[in-house]
């Protein structure tokens, strides 16, 4: 079993037309041991790690472009109560370290400023 974090984003080169744009992904991977193997740790601050560093090895303010693809992820599965959101939502506050970030309206607004990558979606089976 894998457990994996894939990110796709699209830049527009013209902000008026989607014709001239710039799409790619990110995708990092762990395997997850089976049953009697040995296991390698990870913790959640390594996830979040790994992704800054995938985001920052592209130019990216790592920080910033992580903070914004989870508020943004948030705002997707508001309307949903899964375990993709309850997920989402524990990745999110380890992260962030602060229990009323949510509540401030222009945390993520900093960081969507400080990003220019726009969230495509989610792959479908995220989706239910």
């Amino acid at each position: 079993m894998i457990f994996q974090y894939r990110f796709n984003y699209k830049i527009n080169s013209l902000p008026y037309t989607t014709i001239f744009a710039q799409a790619a992904g990110f995708k990092a991977a762990w395997k997850l041991p089976a049953a009697g193997e040995h296991r390698h740790i990870r913790s959640v601050s390594d996830i979040h790690e790994y992704a800054e560093l995938m985001y920052e090895s592209h130019g990216f303010n790592g920080r910033s472009c992580l903070l914004k693809n989870i508020c943004q992820a948030l705002q997707y599965t508001e309307r949903k109560d899964g375990v993709v959101r309850k997920i989402l939502k524990l990745l999110a506050g380890s992260y962030i370290n602060n229990s009323t970030w949510h509540e401030d309206p222009l945390f993520c607004e900093r960081h969507i400023r400080d990003c220019p990558l726009q969230l495509i979606g989610f792959n479908s089976f995220a989706e239910g």
